[in-house]
């Protein structure tokens, strides 16, 4: 079932690419496209960050630095990304998923006699 779109959305469409009566959807999309290069990539995982994942790392988990907050000498970075800074670090040689503490699934077993 597809969903509505809003007619907010549709009117700043019509209205970035040229108005109700200019409007044409190939030169929209190639706008849309130069519009979006134009965007600088925004870099929120500094080196500073990455200094106080590594550092915590040794005692805390991922989850425990990502709630800590700014305030307390957090890091405002989810867990996810710290995940996965920590397997980039394995593929690159790296020591830092040996700090993380790694459990298995608990699954209990079924049927069976």
């Amino acid at each position: 079932m597809p969903t509505a779109i809003s007619p907010a959305t549709i009117s700043r469409e019509f209205h970035r690419n040229g108005g109700l009566r200019t409007y044409q959807h190939h030169k929209a999309d190639r706008f849309s496209r130069e519009r979006r290069q134009q965007v600088p990539l925004k870099i929120t995982f500094t080196a500073k960050k990455k200094a106080v994942v590594r550092e915590r790392l040794k005692k805390w988990s991922p989850d425990q630095i990502s709630n800590t907050p700014e305030a307390q000498g957090g890091v405002s970075i989810s867990h996810e990304r710290i995940y996965k800074y920590i397997f980039q670090d394995k593929a690159e040689g790296g020591k830092l998923y040996e700090n993380v503490r790694w459990s298995k699934k608990k699954r209990k077993k079924t049927g069976g006699a």
